[in-house]
């Protein structure tokens, strides 16, 4: 049975929400692959971001001709990042990811915060911060799914 938003090639069917995901996770993988290869990437929105601030500065770039919803969502996210609110800034990201329309610049900004809040948790976690561990395990599970 074929269901609106299915993708069709003969001989497999993939919801859109899927083929989103997977065209993500490869345009992720290209850039760590690029950048570990040492091909010299020379556009830097291709790389991943040094620090929280550059990520989360990257997010509302990218999403700032984005609808109205996604502009709040990327902006609570870099706000969520200023103030180490961890667990908010994961929520945020996650609903970004899961948008319908997720460009590959999009794409790319959302998963280079989320390696850099990742990092950026485990160092908390080593110091001992409990928020910092909650959001851990709360980026875990949404991974998952």
């Amino acid at each position: 049975m074929r269901m609106s938003g299915d993708i069709k090639d003969g001989r497999h069917t993939m919801n859109t929400a899927g083929w989103r995901r997977m065209m993500v996770a490869m345009a992720g993988a290209l850039a760590l692959v690029q950048a570990g290869c040492g091909s010299g990437v020379e556009d830097p929105d291709m790389m991943l971001p040094a620090t929280q601030a550059q990520a989360a500065a990257r997010v509302e770039q990218v999403f700032a001709t984005a609808e109205p919803a996604a502009q709040e969502t990327a902006a609570a996210a870099a706000q969520a990042a200023r103030s180490g609110d961890y667990e908010k800034a994961v929520v945020a990201l996650e609903v970004l990811r899961q948008r319908e329309e997720v460009s590959l610049d999009q794409g790319l900004a959302v998963h280079g915060y989320m390696v850099t809040l990742e990092a950026q948790l485990i160092q908390a976690m080593e110091s001992g911060d409990e928020r910092a561990r909650r959001a851990y395990e709360l980026l875990r599970k949404m991974k998952r799914n």
